[in-house]
């Protein structure tokens, strides 16, 4: 707990904050596809959403620290397992329409 704000807390608002941003993203695109407006949204919603990454290591490796580089490196080749698919996935959505890969994002973003 920093500031009166526990970790958990903060995930959760990061999570929200990008699930947010992606949902504005596709609105954007939608009905106003100027370039200042998205480039304005990745960055707000960048800038608040960055606190995630330390904040779920924290989460997941509280209280094991016999087992750290395990979980550590299980979590690293799950992120590049996925990193070979999502090139794929994205050109596939895309085939559907140009803003189709966003609203996928959007709702990834919002099952997590």
């Amino acid at each position: 707990t920093r500031c009166g704000v526990t970790d958990g807390s903060l995930a959760i608002f990061a999570q929200a904050v990008s699930c947010f941003q992606n949902a504005i993203t596709v609105m954007l695109l939608s009905y106003f596809p100027v370039k200042w407006l998205l480039f304005l949204a990745f960055t707000l919603g960048s800038c608040l959403s960055s606190w995630f990454d330390p904040v779920f290591a924290k989460l997941i490796t509280a209280g094991i620290e016999d087992e750290l580089g395990l979980v550590l490196g299980v979590f690293q080749s799950v992120n590049a397992f996925t990193a070979m698919f999502a090139p794929l996935l994205f050109a596939a959505t895309f085939a559907l329409g140009p803003l189709w890969p966003f609203a996928l994002i959007f709702a990834f973003n919002a099952l997590a």
